[in-house]
């Protein structure tokens, strides 16, 4: 009995930590679209501009 409740505590944690691993990834490529999308702005501006010499 106490080895299927270690067994269960064992496999809670490591699905809480695959878990918090995926959310994790997903707030860095969150956060990173949003930078990328800030410097695509930067460059269609850029080329706005050139073009309306």
């Amino acid at each position: 009995m106490d080895h299927e409740i270690a067994a269960m505590w064992v496999w809670t944690v490591s699905y809480a930590v695959g878990v918090a691993g995926i959310v994790w990834a997903l707030l860095l490529i969150h956060r990173d679209g949003k930078q990328r999308d800030r410097e695509i702005d930067a460059m269609a501006a850029a080329f706005r501009k050139l073009w309306n010499r």
